[in-house]
């Protein structure tokens, strides 16, 4: 008989100490129920004893559990994770597992369903509290960066193994001053706008959790870069996130994004580069710590005092008048101006400059027209007709009430995508810029050209 080596016999031995049954007339050959510490010790152990299986500790122990471990690398095969959980007759389980085993797994299945499952399951999960001493089944592998109230780190889910954003805040602020209350209404206020969104250019909401020491927010996609980074070091054109390859791309999908949201009576209020992350060739609407959601037959005006970002706000709103969704227009429009001069090899450095010197010399284009004025006349230089330089001349109009809609730069942009980049034969011909289920057929045709037929991922 084969003898294991003292390095192999150890793990698992103390494997099966977590099989040992507590009860002697229960049916299942191991414990009633598990931890998450406890999950995660066994997924240790199985990365001695077998690798593979070390990413699927709750398959491993149900199946176990009921004698079925031979079902564990055809269920992996099939794609099936321990994020699966839990399961129900008509949903997640292989149909080629014998009827005989689904029906033990809904069985058994109770034994592993820890609070921590809830977290990962967007709107259908639950906020989640974990006290001393609980496992928390995040790993962060680095942090992304630091704001006023917290840090956002990348981390690893101990149960899918999927990536994330996590946004943390600190519960101190709780107890603080007007200021630090604040922050925590705005991590609050994020969690119920996000959870409600679905589209393809805004971040994904996938859960939240509470801990002793922090509130946190777990976001995706992990950004490769934010657009104000992207704006202050032009890349070489033959990289995937080229702002010369992307630009017209780029402000079709926020202008996208942008028009799903107020459709959805959100306004952001405060669009602006850093809020603007880029993952491969896709860019996409993130920070909604300070917007505001408007209720059906609530007006969506509003004015007064508010926080916002000087170099991206609207003129109504650094006057304290009425704003409204044209206000995000105006934001957007100081960043589809700097995408477009960063096409010219304008840095956002360079900009600054200019302004510096001409016209009124104040930074901000709604303190000094007569430079954008003169700036839009350099980079129309020796070109001919730029769209994205018109239609940020359009948005950024003093009168709000002159400024385009969100779905109409929308629907231009397909437009200038039929005209400029031609897509598979007959598929734009049908399209039109209706609304269809919070996606607008202008979306479809973008995401269509861009990148390929492909089906929502919400």
């Amino acid at each position: 008989m084969a003898t294991h080596s003292p390095s192999l016999r150890r793990p698992a031995e103390l494997l099966d100490q977590h099989f040992v049954s507590e009860d002697p007339e229960s049916q299942w050959k191991s414990r009633t129920s598990y931890t998450d510490t406890d999950i995660q010790d066994i997924s240790s152990l199985l990365d001695h004893v077998k690798p593979t299986w070390s990413k699927f500790p709750r398959a491993y122990v149900v199946l176990r559990a009921i004698s079925k471990l031979d079902q564990l690398d055809p269920l992996i095969a099939s794609g099936f994770t321990d994020h699966c959980f839990p399961v129900t007759e008509t949903r997640t389980l292989p149909p080629q597992l014998p009827p005989t085993t689904r029906a033990e797994i809904l069985s058994a299945q109770g034994m592993i369903l820890t609070k921590s499952m809830d977290i990962e399951k967007g709107e259908r999960g639950r906020h989640m509290h974990f006290g001393p001493g609980e496992l928390i089944p995040f790993e962060s592998k680095e942090v992304l960066g630091l704001g006023r109230y917290g840090e956002v780190d990348r981390v690893i889910s101990l149960i899918s193994h999927k990536e994330y954003a996590r946004k943390q805040i600190s519960r101190r602020l709780a107890f603080g001053d007007k200021w630090k209350r604040e922050a925590v209404a705005a991590f609050a206020r994020e969690v119920s706008i996000l959870s409600s969104l679905h589209h393809r250019n805004i971040v994904q909401f996938n859960g939240s959790y509470t801990d002793t020491s922090s509130y946190c927010l777990l976001l995706s996609p992990v950004a490769e870069m934010s657009l104000s980074c992207c704006l202050r070091n032009p890349v070489d054109a033959s990289s995937p996130t080229s702002l010369t390859a992307n630009v017209t791309p780029w402000m079709g999908q926020l202008s996208s994004a942008l028009s799903y949201l107020h459709g959805k009576r959100i306004r952001h209020a405060d669009i602006k580069p850093d809020n603007l992350i880029i993952k491969q060739r896709d860019i996409f609407l993130a920070d909604f710590g300070i917007s505001r959601a408007y209720s059906y037959g609530e007006s969506s005006t509003s004015s007064g005092p508010t926080n916002h970002t000087a170099r991206y706000c609207a003129p109504e709103i650094t006057l304290q008048e009425r704003r409204h969704y044209s206000s995000d227009i105006w934001s957007l429009g100081c960043v589809f101006f700097e995408m477009a001069a960063a096409k010219k090899s304008w840095t956002t450095q360079n900009l600054e400059a200019f302004f510096g010197q001409t016209g009124t010399c104040e930074p901000y284009i709604r303190q000094n027209l007569p430079a954008l004025k003169a700036m839009l006349v350099r980079l129309r230089m020796g070109s001919p007709f730029s769209w994205s330089l018109h239609w940020a001349e359009e948005m950024l109009k003093l009168d709000p009430r002159s400024r385009p809609t969100a779905a109409q730069i929308a629907a231009a942009a397909v437009d200038h995508v039929k005209e400029g980049y031609p897509p598979s034969e007959g598929l734009v011909e049908q399209m039109e810029v209706d609304q269809l289920g919070g996606r607008t057929q202008a979306t479809i045709v973008l995401e269509d050209m861009y990148d390929g037929p492909k089906s929502s991922s919400h």
